[in-house]
């Protein structure tokens, strides 16, 4: 029953964002035009986006990249949060309400956008972490690279309190250095506890590496 609710509420939480997009570099075989508006409708910007009203129920949001060409265009039914990390990385947070969220990432400097990954915090540069629910009924938090996973992805099984909502366990993570990290979450007693990690090493990757990695993926 307990792996039931949290299945739920994850479900819950993907269809809340990351509902659709259209990009015009990252990922694609071929770049494509993004038509931009006028700014009717628009409830808020900053450097690297706008977020618009679109219709009665729905939200529209601009990602710009680094030479603030248009690159990324999303819906949600909520309006996204929206922050620059460490790395020139964006966050697009999306509420599913009760304390679950989802997030996608979007790299500036590459006009690379990442999958969306539920209940996730980011770290530095194209690190993330999350916590996944394993088919033990174990919960284990989940440290890879939001734009290229299968380049790193760690797991490290720690006393998480198995009744609180989903999302909520991870309560915030801190970059100390490439191999370590301070991670605060909900222990079994229901309180607030804080562990320092050691990852294998975060390293940083080149803005042109990153590029040749999607291109190649195109082209294979």
């Amino acid at each position: 029953m307990k792996g039931s609710v949290i299945m739920i509420l994850l479900t819950a939480v993907c269809l809340s964002g990351c509902t659709g997009n259209d990009t015009a570099n990252a990922m694609q075989g071929e770049e494509q035009d993004i038509v931009e508006i006028d700014d009717t409708g628009l409830i808020v910007q900053g450097e690297y986006y706008k977020i618009f009203k679109y219709s009665d129920t729905s939200y529209c949001h601009y990602i710009y990249n680094a030479e603030k060409q248009l690159a990324y265009r999303s819906y949600s039914y909520k309006i996204p949060s929206i922050n620059l990390g460490a790395g020139d990385v964006l966050e697009i947070r999306y509420s599913a309400g009760h304390g679950t969220w989802s997030c996608e990432y979007f790299d500036i400097a590459t006009s690379t956008v990442s999958s969306c990954y539920s209940g996730a915090v980011h770290i530095t540069d194209q690190y993330i972490a999350y916590v996944v629910l394993k088919e033990d009924g174990s919960l284990k938090l989940q440290i890879l690279d939001a734009f290229l996973p299968w380049q790193y992805d760690f797991e490290v099984e720690l006393d998480f309190y198995h009744g609180a909502v989903y999302g909520s366990y991870l309560l915030g993570i801190d970059y100390i250095d490439q191999t370590h990290l301070n991670v605060t979450y909900l222990n079994t007693n229901a309180e607030d506890a804080q562990v320092v990690i050691e990852v294998p090493e975060l390293e940083e990757r080149s803005s042109s590496f990153m590029q040749g990695e999607s291109d190649s993926l195109e082209n294979n």
